[in-house]
């Protein structure tokens, strides 16, 4: 079997061990393109592209990366093509469509969407035309432009000029447990699951031993928490992953991300994706047993270098301390087990509170700017939330803290950390005329 890479860079990587055969990689315009790296060569950096490719894995699946960080997938069938997600926009998804026809000219015969995240059902229009059936857990699908919802919100702009909302699309089939299915000639398996939504659903084509995992596998930290989002039970989770591991798949395709190839590259990375969920959930609640409060637990609780090390377990879109503080919010509720907790003052009267004891408000500007001036952003930003609290009008702790939250956004390699960062310091600049 080869492996086959279709793209508009000069090369892309792929994790996991690869095929004893050379790959071939060929160009959309005829140019060669690089040889694929050998095993582990994958690195953080490199689990983004920048530009369009199609990495085939198999002979009939093909997976295109290089519109923000979503993947679309397409497996060719006897009796045309099933389409797995389709990007944030149907700009996008036609620019892939346009890339898959030249792979193969059949009618897209299905579309299952994982979920329904803008990032993965905006470009549904554009790819179920014609009364395509799509297959969801959902009975209907409405792509709507609301990015509230997405794990990951940068996404939802990153290649989208279509954010109108989009007409309401029918399930051929909500899926419930596990559900086969035969479309286009192939035999696959649709099966309910949880992800970072309770919504998911993750595909198995055993033809191929191909593993399509949605958001309950993706290249970055699992977001237990995501921000403004419920706590995902992560027991549910753990449940997911380990009927994926039964499947023993030969590779695995995430939502976010690169390919990993070889059935023990492929089990390597699910059991260490669940290993991580499972530790720090018996972490977290040993801890919380002990007494510890959330703050506690964020100090005490690390990832051991096997894990840590792996860049499908990078802080990119979630963090160590969101999951450990939502776990703990889930278990004990808002009380962190301080009794002082009980008696905290309103804001404005703490803020009041802290100018006089540094010496007034014109003290803590002058301090916040200092901050700002050694980089230290996070002190300045509290600094000024003290000031407007006093204040809500202060101009200057507006401004202070829009450069504060600018600075902090620049130090994150968290990218939904980063969004929120540059709303909110977007929107202090706007209220104070800039």
């Amino acid at each position: 079997m080869m492996l086959r890479l279709f793209s508009a860079a000069p090369c892309a990587l792929l994790l996991g061990s690869l095929l004893a055969a050379p790959a071939i990689a060929e160009d959309l315009a005829d140019t060669e393109v690089s040889s694929l790296p050998a095993a582990g060569s994958l690195t953080e950096e490199a689990l983004d592209t920048p530009t369009l490719s199609v990495i085939s894995i198999a002979d009939n699946v093909h997976v295109a990366l290089g519109h923000g960080r979503t993947t679309m997938a397409m497996i060719e069938g006897p009796e045309g093509l099933v389409i797995i997600d389709t990007l944030s926009s149907e700009e996008a998804a036609n620019r892939v469509l346009t890339a898959f026809r030249n792979i193969s000219d059949r009618p897209v015969a299905a579309v299952i969407l994982t979920h329904l995240h803008r990032d993965h059902s905006g470009g549904l229009p554009a790819v179920a035309a014609h009364n395509v059936p799509v297959y969801s857990r959902a009975a209907s699908v409405t792509s709507d432009g609301d990015d509230s919802s997405n794990t990951f919100p940068h996404e939802s702009t990153a290649d989208s000029e279509d954010s109108a909302p989009q007409a309401q699309i029918p399930s051929r089939q909500p899926i419930r447990g596990r559900h086969p299915v035969t479309v286009a000639g192939l035999e696959l398996e649709l099966v309910a699951a949880h992800g970072d939504d309770d919504q998911q659903l993750w595909l198995w084509y055993p033809h191929k031993g191909v593993l399509f995992s949605g958001d309950a596998f993706y290249t970055s930290f699992p977001a237990i928490h995501a921000l403004q989002e419920p706590v995902k039970e992560a027991r549910d989770w753990l449940a997911t992953l380990d009927a994926m591991l039964e499947q023993s798949p030969h590779f695995l395709v995430s939502s976010h991300g690169y390919p990993i190839i070889g059935q023990e590259q492929s089990l390597t990375a699910l059991k260490q994706y669940r290993d991580t969920i499972a530790l720090l959930l018996d972490e977290a609640l040993d801890g919380i047993e002990q007494g510890m409060g959330p703050e506690d637990l964020v100090a005490a609780i690390k990832l051991p270098p096997e894990l840590a090390g792996q860049p499908f377990l990078n802080e990119r879109y979630a963090r160590l301390a969101w999951a450990i503080r939502a776990i703990y919010a889930d278990q004990r509720g808002w009380f962190d087990g301080n009794p002082s907790s009980l008696a905290t003052l309103p804001p404005a009267e703490l803020s009041a509170r802290i100018a006089e004891l540094a010496g007034g408000p014109d003290v803590l500007l002058e301090n916040g700017l200092l901050a700002l001036d050694n980089g230290d952003y996070g002190w300045a930003a509290q600094l000024a939330d003290h000031l407007l609290n006093l204040a809500p009008d202060h101009a200057a702790a507006r401004h202070m803290k829009a450069d504060a939250l600018v600075g902090l956004a620049e130090q994150t390699t968290t990218l939904p950390e980063r969004d929120f960062y540059l709303k909110a310091a977007r929107q202090l600049r706007q209220s104070t005329g800039e």
